[in-house]
């Protein structure tokens, strides 16, 4: 899916991703010892690959994958599921328009994912914008989001 948007997060979203990036090496080991639990599939594959970033001619936008928990979530109900076939796909990207915003975001995600290793400077910046802050009435009747499945 390919994911457009103009809306602004609230700080409740804002200190739960910067808790989600300070927790990388616990999200990834209970992860890990999640599947050895979960029944093995037979007859059926399901991926979600990361992707690359890219120019995509279909949407006439720049791709870049979306780390965020979505895809896992969609793995996971593929993987139990059978109405999603044999054999599924799915990949999450951001999609923006102009080269700029392709090359600025990502470093810019960079940096805080960096930034929320230490634990302090996370706290600080949670800080900076505070749950139940967020866009008023006006801004939130403003925003949209598209998904675009190709």
């Amino acid at each position: 899916g390919f994911v457009r948007s103009n809306a602004v997060f609230s700080g409740g979203t804002f200190a739960s991703a910067l808790t989600a990036m300070g927790r990388g090496p616990q999200m990834l080991r209970a992860a890990r010892e999640r599947r050895l639990h979960e029944p093995r599939q037979v007859g059926r594959r399901v991926r979600t690959p990361a992707g690359s970033p890219h120019f995509n001619g279909a949407t006439g936008t720049w791709a870049l994958p979306l780390p965020t928990v979505d895809p896992a979530i969609v793995g996971r109900s593929a993987r139990a599921l059978e109405r999603y076939g044999p054999d599924f796909r799915y990949r999450h990207f951001a999609s923006v328009k102009t080269l700029p915003m392709a090359l600025g975001g990502p470093a810019a995600v960079g940096a805080l994912v960096a930034a929320a290793q230490i634990e302090g400077v996370r706290e600080w910046l949670m800080g900076r914008y505070e749950a139940g802050q967020g866009p008023d009435a006006e801004r939130r009747k403003r925003s949209w989001f598209t998904i675009r499945f190709v």
